[in-house]
C-alpha cells in the first residue's frame, strides 16, 4: 500500500527545517555559546579576565559575560570545581559593573512609572551595537536562571529575542490589542511591548523557573497590563487575543497540535500571528492564514483570511 501523501502542513515543517537554518540570529546569542573544550574555555577565561580588569565598556562585558557562561559549563561538565568558581566570580563582577551603570537609569524610569518617550529617549542615546545588552540589563533579564523542567521533543532551548525584532513587532500592536508572546521566557518580549505600545501583553511559558522569573520583574519594575501563565501553550487559553508571537518556540508536532487549537481563535475575531525563526516556512503553509509582511526584522507576519 501506498504511504499517505503529508498534508501540506507536515511537508512545511519538515522543509522548514532546511530553510530556517538559513535565517541568521541579529544579535549573538549570549545563553547558548559551545566550547572547544575545558582547556579552551580556560584559556578564553583568562583572556576574557584580563580585557575587563579595571572596567570595560557595555559591549564588552557582554562578550565577557558570555565567555563565562561558556567556561561556567564546561567546568561543571568536567568537574573543575575551580573554573567554574573563577566562572562565577567573573560574572558577579560583570554585574556589579552593570548595576553600576545601568541601575540608576532603571530607577530613574521606575520612579516615572516607565513612561514610553523616556524608555524611547534611553534607547536613542545608546550605541546601536549596545541596545540590545542595555535593554536585557536594564530589565533584569541577562542573567537566565536555570531550568528546572525537562524539554518536551520539539520545545526549542531560550533565546531572546532581539530589540530590532521587538521594535518591529511593536509596529503591529496597537493600544487596544491583547499581545501574547506563546514561549515568553524571561518576559523580555511583553515587558518592551507593554512599555512601547500600552497594549495589554500576556506570556505563556512552560518553565516554572522561567515563569516565576518574568512575574519577579514586572512586579519589581511596576510595568502595568502584563499577565503570565505557566504551562503548555497547547493548552493555554487565548481567549481575547488579538496579536500572537513565536520565536522558535516549537517545531514538529507540537506547533501543529498549537495551530489546531488556534484556527477556532481566527474564526472568532481579528487574530495576528507574527513568527521569526524555524517556525517562519511552517506558517506559511498554513491554509487559514495570509502573509501580510515578510522579511523586516527576519518576522513573518501573518493574518487570518
Amino acid at each position: 500500500m501506498a504511504d499517505r501523501p503529508r498534508s501540506k502542513l507536515a511537508a512545511a515543517m519538515a522543509a522548514g527545517r532546511e530553510q530556517g537554518r538559513r535565517l541568521t540570529p541579529g544579535r549573538p546569542i549570549t545563553d547558548h555559546v559551545p566550547t572547544g573544550g575545558l582547556a579552551d574555555a580556560e584559556l578564553s577565561l583568562a583572556e576574557v579576565e584580563q580585557a575587563v580588569a579595571g572596567g570595560a565598556p557595555l559591549w564588552r562585558r557582554e562578550w565577557a559575560v558570555t565567555v563565562a557562561r561558556a567556561a561556567q559549563r564546561a567546568g561543571r561538565t568536567a568537574g573543575d570545581d575551580a573554573l567554574v568558581a573563577r566562572a562565577v566570580a567573573l560574572q558577579d563582577a560583570l554585574h556589579e559593573q552593570d548595576e553600576r551603570e545601568i541601575g540608576p537609569i532603571r530607577e530613574s524610569l521606575r520612579a516615572q512609572g516607565f513612561p514610553a518617550d523616556a524608555f524611547r529617549a534611553v534607547l536613542d542615546a545608546c550605541p546601536t551595537h549596545e541596545r540590545d545588552p542595555l535593554v536585557r540589563r536594564l530589565l533584569r533579564v541577562d542573567r537566565v536562571p536555570e531550568r528546572v523542567t525537562d524539554k518536551p521533543a520539539g520545545m526549542v532551548h531560550y533565546v531572546a529575542s532581539p530589540l530590532d525584532a521587538v521594535l518591529e513587532i511593536c509596529r503591529w500592536v496597537g493600544p487596544d490589542d491583547v499581545f501574547c508572546d506563546v514561549g515568553s521566557g524571561l518576559g523580555l518580549v511583553t515587558m518592551l511591548v507593554a512599555l512601547i505600545t500600552g497594549a495589554e501583553a500576556r506570556g505563556v511559558e512552560y518553565d516554572p523557573a522561567y515563569h516565576a522569573w518574568a512575574e519577579a520583574r514586572a512586579a519589581e519594575l511596576g510595568i502595568p497590563r502584563l499577565r503570565y501563565v505557566q504551562g503548555d501553550a497547547r493548552y493555554a487559553d487565548y481567549t481575547g487575543v488579538t496579536v500572537l508571537y513565536f520565536y522558535d518556540t516549537f517545531r514538529g508536532t507540537l506547533l501543529e497540535e498549537l495551530f489546531v487549537r488556534l484556527q477556532p481563535l481566527a474564526e472568532a475575531g481579528p487574530l495576528r500571528i507574527i513568527s521569526r525563526g524555524h517556525s517562519n516556512p511552517v506558517l506559511e503553509a498554513v491554509p487559514w492564514l495570509k502573509v501580510v509582511s515578510r522579511g523586516v526584522a527576519e518576522l513573518l507576519v501573518m493574518e487570518a483570511r
